[in-house]
């Protein structure tokens, strides 16, 4: 065709009630035509509180109460206004709200005797590292310079095009001329942006410990995420198999080096270049009580790739755990970690300690106890609960040069060799259920009580077991801090 026609339709001379419509479109001279339907809603209107959401797991979208929406016990009525405060959290199948659907908000709209559900795209920053991954909207946790991803796919309210979105590397290195900064792109037939990873391996210094990523978005600058540049440690525990006469070992550790300890026990080298892999090693030998030394050590290769040397990453004493007999002993709560190790662990603002431990046995042992917060494992199934040994113990802060008792607890051990994991449940009315953490203060709660259903919302995440472990070690009862 050498001429280009164009038709202007002003629907506003053809609608004139709120009402669901349909167009077809025909072109003169040409047997093709489309259908469309839309929906005329003159009385929609609403906003969000408090948004865009960084790395939270709560919004609240507001409308006014003459909006003809589906609502139910969930939703508040304030000031003339329909609000409801919701979980857009979907890696955890308890809270997420039900009217979440990927990154949207599904809400129904009551047109005469029709429902139409509107899908609102919450304004919060989703990202992940490959296509196919879920979307996560908390803090990604740390990786290691050897783990850098090729991408970040983000998605959000914010300008992309722009320089007032991008992300940059700590300058202690560079100068503030924006040499490190990485900008957006339009992923193709997608409805989200990528940025490219690669360039951070080029500006990683090892002589640091770690390196901070930061996001800026729409100007105001926040932390992503760290960069690890030489291995760190974090819990440590050792216990024994005393039926096999086997050591096990346990470590925390971020970085992706190879690493051997040595073992002694009383000034006595028991083994020495033992491969620790996934963070967990075994000696077989005489196993015996009281404290031993482990020294870690990181296996670092030449350019070549055919030499290596060691170096210390540190000596630790350790008490060795019988997770049958921890008389005597306390449990030192560090943290809790994302099971899947995509966000960043759940940091406690104060120490915890699990003392007065008194061992119940295993599952053949539990009797009428209520649990009712295990995930893992069908607590009814005796089978699930095979080689898990439970005990009731007190949970304890230190506050103030002294330790507070908080609530009681049940601690379940569901590996007999990897004790720096657990399961810990808090006792409620004679009932074992999960554990429960204030984002506000960072501390661990007996119950709600004194929130509203507000303040639940967005203040408390329900620690359940198959979504966060439960990272300790096992040590001396009572120690001054």
């Amino acid at each position: 065709m050498d001429d280009v026609y164009a038709y202007l339709i002003d629907l506003n001379d053809f609608i004139k009630n709120e009402e669901v419509y349909f167009v077809k479109i025909n072109i003169p001279n040409s047997k093709s035509y489309s259908y469309h339907q839309f929906a005329y809603l003159s009385k929609l209107s609403y906003h969000f509180e408090g948004e865009p959401y960084i790395f939270k797991d709560n919004g609240t979208i507001v409308f006014d109460s003459s909006v003809p929406i589906e609502t139910n016990d969930d939703w508040d009525n304030i000031k003339g206004s329909k609000v409801l405060n919701f979980n857009f959290d979907v890696t955890n199948h308890n809270e997420c709200c039900s009217l979440v659907e990927d990154r949207d908000l599904a809400i129904n709209y009551l047109l005469l005797d029709k429902k139409i559900v509107l899908k609102i795209r919450i304004p919060a920053l989703f990202w992940k590292f490959r296509k196919t991954d879920n979307w996560s909207n908390k803090t990604p946790a740390d990786i290691s310079a050897k783990s850098i991803p090729s991408n970040l796919f983000i998605s959000g309210p914010f300008n992309f095009n722009g320089k007032e979105t991008h992300l940059n590397i700590d300058d202690r290195t560079f100068s503030a001329f924006g040499e490190t900064d990485i900008y957006a792109k339009k992923v193709k037939e997608c409805d989200f942006y990528e940025f490219n990873l690669t360039q951070l391996k080029s500006w990683i210094d090892y002589s640091y410990d770690k390196r901070s990523v930061f996001i800026t978005l729409n100007g105001e600058k926040y932390p992503l995420m760290d960069i690890i540049c030489k291995s760190t440690v974090g819990s440590v525990n050792l216990s024994g198999d005393y039926d096999n006469n086997i050591i096990c070992g346990n470590f925390e550790i971020k970085g992706d080096s190879q690493y051997t300890v040595k073992v002694e026990y009383k000034g006595q080298i028991l083994g020495q270049d033992i491969l620790v892999e996934n963070g967990y090693f075994e000696l077989e030998t005489e196993v015996q009580g009281g404290e031993y030394e482990v020294t870690l050590y990181e296996i670092i290769e030449d350019d070549s790739g055919f030499d290596a040397d060691s170096i210390k990453l540190g000596k630790y004493s350790m008490v060795l755990a019988d997770v049958k007999n921890l008389q005597g002993l306390a449990i030192y709560i560090k943290n809790f970690e994302d099971c899947n190790r995509i966000s960043r662990p759940i940091e406690l603002s104060k120490h915890y300690i699990v003392r007065n431990l008194q061992f119940i046995g295993g599952a053949d042992d539990l009797g009428d106890l209520e649990i009712y917060g295990l995930w893992k494992f069908d607590v009814n199934d005796l089978s699930q609960l095979k080689g898990c040994f439970f005990y009731y113990g007190t949970l304890l802060h230190y506050d103030q040069q002294k330790y507070e008792e908080d609530f009681n607890v049940l601690v379940v051990f569901y590996n007999r060799r990897e004790t720096s994991k657990l399961i810990l449940l808090r006792e409620c009315d004679g009932e074992y259920v999960e554990m429960l953490f204030d984002i506000k203060t960072h501390t661990l709660m007996k119950d709600e009580a004194k929130l509203d259903r507000r303040q639940k919302r967005e203040r408390i995440i329900c620690l359940f077991d198959d979504l966060y472990d439960c990272i300790a070690e096992i040590n001396s009862d009572l120690p001054i801090l």
